[in-house]
């Protein structure tokens, strides 16, 4: 997944891309001997795929809730009918 090889055979294979057009990082080093430290987003990790039937409203990334991954939120549109 780091390499981007799964999220482009879903892109090809299936017509799914990524929810978040700016690819805003999700995951948070954890220093959990040091509670001082800021909690810094260095990637992005986890994705929500949508595809051309299904458009997105809203997609949130959640606060740190003391994980090494934020939550991540989308509100999903049904596109046609």
């Amino acid at each position: 997944m780091a390499t981007g090889r799964v999220l482009g055979r879903l892109k090809n294979e299936a017509g799914l891309h990524d929810a978040d057009p700016r690819h805003m990082a999700t995951t948070t080093p954890k220093m959990r001997d040091r509670l001082y430290m800021p909690s810094i987003r260095l990637a992005q990790i986890d994705h929500a795929l949508i595809s051309d039937e299904i458009g997105v409203r809203d997609f949130t990334i959640g606060p740190d809730g003391g994980s090494d991954h934020r939550a991540i939120a989308v509100t999903i549109v049904v596109k046609g009918d």
